[in-house]
């Protein structure tokens, strides 16, 4: 009788299992420059910890069209190469469109600001992860890379 039993709590155990899920991040173009310049910048470190636990399953992220535009007039291309490689199976990707565009131009914050909310939106994220909090804060809940 005893083996039936514990059969029995196994089933259980399994029945019940838990299935954890990472957090959805939208991280601003301005954390990717952060990483990448990480030399230069005094903010290196928090944006690695960021992409860090990222590649840990911790959290997946949104990356658009609209961040890698930004990206491409502030860097090399073949400098991110290494990063996105790094994290391509925690990424959503996504792209804008007609519609998000007039929705971002309604919004006050600057047109890029906006866009970047509109499709973290969009793609459910739980965060905007930015250095410039003021310019989310009021339309989309924002962290620094260190208070997550």
């Amino acid at each position: 009788m005893r083996p039936k039993i514990t059969r029995e709590i196994r089933v259980k155990t399994y029945e019940h299992r838990i299935i954890y899920r990472s957090m959805i991040i939208y991280v601003d173009t301005n954390i990717y420059l952060d990483f990448l310049l990480r030399d230069k910048k005094k903010f290196g470190d928090p944006a690695f910890n960021i992409f860090k636990r990222t590649i840990s399953c911790e959290f997946q992220i949104i990356v658009s069209d609209h961040l890698l535009n930004e990206l491409q007039r502030h860097i090399n291309p073949r400098e991110t190469q290494f990063l996105f490689l790094m994290l391509k199976n925690k990424i959503i990707k996504t792209a804008y469109t007609k519609e998000d565009v007039a929705l971002a131009k309604k919004l006050p914050t600057s047109f890029a600001d906006a866009l970047h909310i509109i499709l973290a939106k969009k793609n459910n994220a739980h965060y905007m992860i930015t250095r410039n909090k003021k310019d989310f804060a009021q339309l989309f809940e924002s962290k620094l890379p260190e208070e997550l």
